[in-house]
């Protein structure tokens, strides 16, 4: 389900990610249980072991993948141009992502398959809010693409902030400003074009010194506790005592709001 040309991991993190959002929506296989779907505390780290068999003599084309992915070669608004695969004419590196998002499994749970228009129904009117570093920022990416390209989905803002001069350093075919150049903060506003009254807004702020519980406060004031998800720092730039500290922290101060 991601096709951004990143590094292997980040698709372990967005799996959980769905896999815990979308614990309430039906799925045929029903001997296993679902990923994320017990009543412990949200915050207690759940392991998934994850299977996947890379093979790099892929009998899939580049038309099939084209046809299959529902993204592709930027007809995301908001890819980057760098890390786009196929836009910078790596084409077995492509089809691997393909391959890899789509043959993605857990032993012992089942994930649910990616659904926009169950993500926004089950979602409703809520904010879901990246702050974090550039992998917080592929996991944002990545939920963009994926929610835009249902049909169902509307767009009803977009207000991410493109750079005018990005670092396009080795990287070919690179777009160095405007649309598909690359950004560190912004939102996108989505509904259903059945409920256009429940608008959920996907945001980003970059931070790679860690999500501090005081600073999400300030800056998005408008949070709702027991309402609004925040997707914080998975760390990439920041000790692990620290971020055991911010999670206890945030646990904290949502108990205490109760």
């Amino acid at each position: 389900f991601y096709k951004l040309c990143i590094q292997i991991p980040m698709f372990r993190t967005i799996a959980l990610l769905v896999a815990f959002t979308l614990s309430l929506v039906e799925s045929n296989d029903q001997d296993l249980p679902l990923c994320y779907a017990s009543t412990q505390s949200p915050l207690e780290y759940v392991p998934l072991d994850m299977e996947f068999n890379p093979s790099l003599d892929s009998k899939l084309s580049k038309v099939d993948v084209e046809k299959m992915a529902p993204y592709w070669n930027l007809s995301c608004p908001w890819e980057w141009s760098k890390f786009s695969c196929i836009h910078q004419d790596q084409l077995t590196k492509s089809i691997l992502a393909y391959e890899f998002s789509s043959n993605l499994n857990a032993k012992g749970c089942r994930l649910s398959e990616f659904d926009a228009e169950a993500l926004l129904k089950l979602l409703g009117d809520r904010t879901l809010l990246f702050v974090g570093d550039s992998s917080s920022r592929q996991m944002f990416t990545s939920m963009l693409c994926m929610i835009e390209s249902h049909p169902s989905v509307k767009v009803v803002e977009d207000n991410i902030k493109w750079s005018n001069n990005i670092n396009c350093g080795k990287y070919t075919n690179c777009i160095e400003s405007g649309q598909h150049s690359g950004f560190v903060e912004g939102n996108v506003k989505f509904s259903l074009n059945e409920t256009p009254n429940d608008v959920l807004d996907v945001r980003f702020e970059y931070k790679d010194d860690g999500a501090s519980l005081p600073h999400v406060l300030k800056e998005h004031a408008d949070l709702k506790i027991h309402h609004s998800i925040v997707v914080a720092n998975i760390g990439s730039h920041i000790p692990l005592n620290k971020r055991l500290y911010e999670t206890k922290y945030f646990a904290a101060y949502t108990e205490q709001k109760k």
